[in-house]
């Protein structure tokens, strides 16, 4: 397992497509941070809308520049993308797994050592993404004043963030089990947020749809108090228990996979 993980690494930081990647990530947070604009992607919810009212109001020190950009966070599921295609889609969708399987690695090493490396890679990028913000900032700007408690909540949302961005990918990587496909599970990661998004606008009473609107979540984590109480907590179990559903069924799936 832990030859695959170093393989994988190896392939993935000397891959073209990777660093492509970085230079477009870089670029468009230079553009928002210089321009002292946000965005977002998918629907356009009152919660969004007031963080970005609030975070515009104040000069972009690199600290301010963590809070402000926190609520475009969910485009970093864009620049996970070719990461997915990159580390598990690899050899899936080549059927190179083949040989691995046949070499003597198991099933289960080949499953987990895919997706830690893929976990491991888009933590890094949206640690990469607050990274660049913070440095393009505090260039411009100046750092700010870091305060214990500002530390305190960054790590909360960057913590919920990861959570949320994996649980995008859990659905993605089902689909690309189900299908040996890349596009398939692009689509899925396009399309599952918005298809949440849209029924809870809908369905406003269904309330669980609020705790599984990952995309959405991203962009507020920021936010401490908000629905309804533990909103955060809950969004974590919901986060995690998709997560293991997701993945066990991939793996159920990859194990009767016929070699």
């Amino acid at each position: 397992m832990f030859n695959t993980l170093r393989a994988d690494f190896y392939r993935l930081f000397r891959s073209r497509g990777f660093y492509i990647t970085q230079i477009v990530l870089i670029f468009v947070v230079f553009l928002s941070v210089a321009t002292e604009a946000v965005g977002t992607v998918g629907m356009q919810t009152e919660e969004i809308s007031q963080l970005q009212a609030t975070v515009v109001e104040s000069t972009w020190t690199g600290v301010h520049a963590l809070s402000a950009m926190s609520a475009m966070s969910s485009f970093v599921l864009y620049f996970c993308l070719p990461l997915l295609a990159m580390t598990i889609g690899f050899d899936l969708t080549r059927s190179t797994y083949k040989n691995l399987l046949t070499s003597g690695i198991s099933r289960l090493n080949f499953f987990l050592s895919k997706y830690l490396v893929f976990v491991v890679a888009s933590t890094c990028q949206l640690f990469f993404f607050y990274l660049i913000t913070f440095l393009t900032a505090s260039m411009k700007n100046g750092v700010g004043e870091l305060e214990t408690s500002f530390i305190t909540n960054f790590l909360r949302t960057f913590s919920i963030q990861v959570l949320c961005l994996q649980a995008v990918f859990a659905i993605g990587i089902l689909a690309m089990y189900l299908f040996h496909s890349n596009v398939s599970a692009v689509l899925t990661v396009i399309i599952f947020p918005l298809i949440i998004s849209v029924l809870y606008m809908f369905f406003q009473e269904a309330s669980f749809l609020q705790y599984i609107s990952f995309q959405a979540n991203m962009d507020i984590a920021w936010v401490e108090a908000i629905g309804p109480e533990n909103y955060w907590l809950r969004v974590a179990v919901s986060c995690i228990l998709f997560i293991l559903t997701s993945l066990t069924i991939s793996y159920q799936v990859f194990r009767r996979k016929n070699l």
